[in-house]
C-alpha cells in the first residue's frame, strides 16, 4: 500500500512544479521542505490521520498538545508536527491555520509553516477513495457497537448474540462490523481470542462518526426548567432514574469537578414524560436541557465490569468527550482535552 505521506508530498510537488525553488521530500520521517537557492531546510514530523473535518480536527489538536505536554523541553524532537490527511475540509483547514498547525492532504491542499516558511495551497478537489471509502462499521448501528467495545474492552470476545443485545442491533450487523474492524486493523484474532488494537485511532474515528452520523438521530429535543430553583443543584435531579445519566457538560463537571455547565445534556432509556416530570421541565427549543436516547443498556454493560457502576451518575467518559469535542465553546474543548488525557489515553495498552 502506498504511503499516504509520500502520496501527498508527490501531489504537492507536482502542484508547485519544477520551476519553484522549494523541494519537498518525504518517503518516511521526517518530511523535509527545503529552499534549493538558500539551502534552508524545514523538517516536519508527519502525523498520519484520516479525513479531517471541523468536528474531528479538534481531537487532532488535542493529541498534538498532549505530545507537547509530555515533552515540555522539546528535547524529544525539533521537528514541527505536520498532519497528513486523506482530505482536509475548508472548515478544518481554517481551524488548523488559526491554531498554527501545519497540514497536508492527498489532494495537495496545505498550510505548512515553520520559521520563515509559509506554504499555502487550497481549492484542490478530494481524490476518489474507491469502495473502501465507505466503511459500514461506522454507520449508525456500527457506532453503537464500537462504543461498548471501547467502554468495556473485554466485550470483544463476547458472542455476537450477546453484543447485539447490548445495543439493540441485529447479529448480522455485529458480523459485518467485526469484519470491518478486523480489516481495518482494530481487531486482531490470536489463539482463538479477539484483541482490540489501535484504540486511540478507533476512539478518534468513533467520536467523529458519532457526531456526524448518530447523535442527531438520538435527540429528543431541548427543554427548560419550569422552576428557577430546579436550575440549580442539577446533580441530584436524576437520583430516582436508574437508566438516565448525565453527558456532555454536566458529565464533564462530574468527572473533573471544575466545569460549570450551561447546557445540561442527559441520556435516558426512560420515557421523555417521566424525565420531564422528575426534572420539572417542559419542551423549549431554546431550553438549557438536552435529552437524548441512551442507545446502550447500562445495566447489561455494567454487569461486564468487575465492580458495580450503577451509582455513577454520568455516561462513560468517551461519550462525554465526544459531546464536548464537537462544541464551539473553547471551555468545552479544554475540558475534552482533560478527559482525553486523564480518562481515555492514560493506562491504555
Amino acid at each position: 500500500m502506498e504511503d499516504p505521506g509520500a502520496e501527498a508530498v508527490d501531489t504537492l510537488q507536482s502542484i508547485l512544479g519544477r520551476e519553484t525553488c522549494l523541494n519537498i521530500e518525504g518517503t518516511g520521517e521526517p518530511i523535509v521542505v527545503s529552499n534549493q537557492e538558500t539551502e534552508v531546510m524545514w523538517p516536519f514530523h508527519p502525523i498520519r490521520v484520516g479525513r479531517l473535518d471541523r468536528n474531528r480536527v479538534a481531537h487532532q489538536v488535542n493529541k498534538i498538545e498532549h505530545r507537547a505536554s509530555e515533552d515540555p523541553d522539546g528535547t524529544a524532537s525539533k521537528e514541527e508536527p505536520l498532519l497528513i490527511s486523506d482530505y482536509v475540509t475548508a472548515g478544518a483547514a481554517e481551524y488548523l491555520r488559526q491554531e498554527g498547525i501545519s497540514y497536508l492532504d492527498a489532494s495537495g491542499n496545505c498550510c505548512i509553516q515553520s520559521g520563515s516558511l509559509f506554504l499555502f495551497v487550497q481549492g484542490q478537489k478530494p481524490k476518489s477513495r474507491g469502495r473502501r471509502g465507505s466503511v459500514r462499521a461506522f454507520n449508525s448501528a456500527g457506532l453503537k457497537l464500537i462504543f461498548v467495545l471501547l467502554v468495556q474492552e473485554n466485550l470483544v470476545n463476547q458472542t455476537y448474540r450477546d453484543l447485539a443485545g447490548l445495543v439493540d442491533i441485529s447479529q448480522g450487523t455485529v458480523t459485518y462490523v467485526m469484519q470491518d474492524l478486523k480489516e481495518l486493523g482494530f481487531v486482531e484474532e490470536r489463539k482463538k481470542k479477539r484483541i482490540l488494537r489501535n484504540k486511540d485511532d478507533l476512539m478518534d474515528r468513533w467520536a467523529t462518526g458519532y457526531t456526524e452520523r448518530l447523535r442527531s438521530k438520538l435527540s429528543r429535543g431541548r427543554f427548560k426548567f419550569l422552576s428557577s430553583r430546579k436550575a440549580t443543584g442539577w446533580q441530584s435531579h436524576l437520583s430516582n432514574l436508574w437508566t438516565t445519566k448525565w453527558g456532555g457538560e454536566p458529565g464533564a463537571d462530574l468527572l473533573t469537578g471544575n466545569f460549570r455547565p450551561e447546557l445540561l445534556t442527559l441520556y435516558t432509556r426512560e420515557d421523555t414524560s417521566t424525565v420531564c416530570r422528575e426534572l420539572e421541565a417542559a419542551p423549549d427549543p431554546e431550553g438549557s436541557i438536552e435529552i437524548l436516547d441512551m442507545f446502550w443498556d447500562p445495566v447489561k454493560l455494567e454487569k461486564q465490569n468487575d465492580t458495580s457502576e450503577s451509582t455513577i451518575a454520568h455516561v462513560p467518559p468517551l461519550l462525554i468527550y465526544a459531546d464536548l469535542v464537537a462544541s464551539a465553546d473553547p471551555r468545552a474543548r479544554r475540558a475534552a482535552k482533560t478527559i482525553w488525557d486523564q480518562y481515555l489515553v492514560e493506562g491504555e495498552t
